[in-house]
């Protein structure tokens, strides 16, 4: 017959807070996030900042304010265009549709952004004439965040 005490041991780990186990480290316990809306906030902001800095580095190197302006207009593509897309190219269950809906969405939010910001009149030559290389940009990038909102961990 054996006693069983409150302490872990490596047959029987314990589960709760207040155990004896040792702690983990500070740099252990930060890497790895617990809470599901904290690895969503953090994945988002990930993808924020690479996608914008590429996008950046792509389209103009000019000053930190055009880096936050570049920040900005990423942001607003995945969250208000690529992410409700991608909710439902999920429901397809078919990657190749996700992939090609999140290279669409770039465009659409190009064309969105110049709709609503911008006195163009318009047409074909303002909206996609001269306009060929941020249609070409953000439609990588729609492409890429697609890419990896697919391969994340599971929130």
């Amino acid at each position: 017959m054996s006693v069983q005490s409150g302490f872990a041991t490596p047959e029987r780990p314990c589960r709760h807070r207040n155990s004896l186990q040792p702690p983990q480290s500070y740099a252990e316990y930060t890497a790895q996030p617990t809470n599901r809306m904290t690895r969503i906030v953090l994945f988002y902001l990930a993808q924020t900042v690479l996608l914008g800095s590429v996008g950046f580095a792509i389209w103009t190197a000019d000053t930190p304010e055009a880096w936050l302006f570049a920040l900005l207009l990423v942001a607003a593509l995945v969250l208000l265009i690529c992410t409700p897309v991608q909710w439902i190219a999920r429901k397809l269950k078919n990657r190749k549709y996700a992939y090609l809906f999140g290279l669409i969405s770039g465009p659409v939010g190009v064309m969105t952004f110049l709709a609503v910001f911008t006195h163009y009149q318009m047409d074909f030559t303002n909206y996609i004439l001269r306009q060929w290389l941020m249609h070409l940009i953000f439609g990588g990038l729609g492409l890429w965040f697609s890419i990896n909102y697919h391969n994340r961990k599971p929130a």
